[in-house]
């Protein structure tokens, strides 16, 4: 994958190779990454917004949700489709959000074809940068994600002005459904244990000492003790004479007929 990647970026710095791929890659956009298509070149079609474009309707609605939140410490975890909306809201000309961490998953902001979108420029010779405001910018992606073609951001993009530039991860993401493995599937990402880290110490960063404690504390308590009875219990059920009954409250007209039927 490198060294295809190495290959692509030598093919792709010639200029008049890469106004070429530029047709190229708009045909692959319609055949292959049908959402992105629709994002950037069509109209909703539904109620007011109708005559609208898509993406000024995705963009305002995102846009007035971490404004409701501007107060906040915000952490956005985008996947795929969603991660090339979050970085073309951050990307936007004098934005006010403040992120504290991007968590792309499953990105393909990797491929020049996505990545020409969004700059007038070449993006393999100049290099789109990290979003303004972004404190931190995890990228995570599974060597067989067939969206994240190329896995690897640190090296596609440059650092803002905060000196930050994408931190990479490599998963293993072992979602399955009805036999078939789909390495892609947001489920299986948000079930590995990098990902578990990372929203933990998003949710402890900057709290007291003593909170840390109490939320490992119980984090042990909950891993070492209750999981362990609930396997112990599943391992030897109650006998069914042995489960208490509850009673129903039932008014005297209802008991009446109750026992009636029984």
């Amino acid at each position: 994958r490198e060294r295809l990647e190495r290959f692509e970026d030598y093919i792709l710095k010639s200029d008049p190779l890469f106004s070429r791929f530029e047709g190229l890659s708009d045909r692959l956009i319609q055949y292959k990454f049908h959402d992105l298509d629709e994002y950037l070149h069509n109209e909703t079609g539904y109620g007011e917004a109708a005559n609208r474009p898509v993406r000024d309707v995705i963009l305002e609605r995102l846009a007035s949700l971490l404004l409701r939140y501007r107060h906040s410490k915000i952490m956005i975890i985008a996947h795929s489709m969603g991660s090339i909306i979050a970085y073309d809201l951050l990307t936007q000309p004098n934005s006010p959000f403040h992120i504290d961490t991007l968590v792309t998953v499953g990105s393909p902001l990797g491929q020049p074809t996505i990545m020409a979108k969004f700059s007038s420029e070449n993006p393999v010779l100049h290099k789109l940068k990290t979003p303004e405001g972004v404190d931190r910018w995890i990228n995570i992606a599974d060597l067989d994600d067939v969206v994240a073609l190329d896995p690897t951001l640190n090296d596609d993009y440059a650092p803002n002005s905060d000196g930050v530039l994408p931190e990479d991860i490599i998963v293993k993401n072992s979602y399955t459904w009805e036999g078939s493995k789909n390495a892609h599937a947001i489920f299986g990402y948000l079930q590995t244990p990098v990902m578990a880290k990372i929203i933990y110490d998003f949710l402890v960063k900057d709290r007291s000492k003593l909170l840390k404690m109490l939320l490992d504390k119980e984090a042990w308590f909950y891993d070492n003790i209750l999981k362990g009875m609930e396997k112990r219990r599943m391992r030897c059920p109650s006998r069914p004479e042995r489960i208490k009954k509850h009673k129903i409250k039932r008014s005297r007209k209802e008991e009446f007929q109750y026992q009636s039927d029984t």
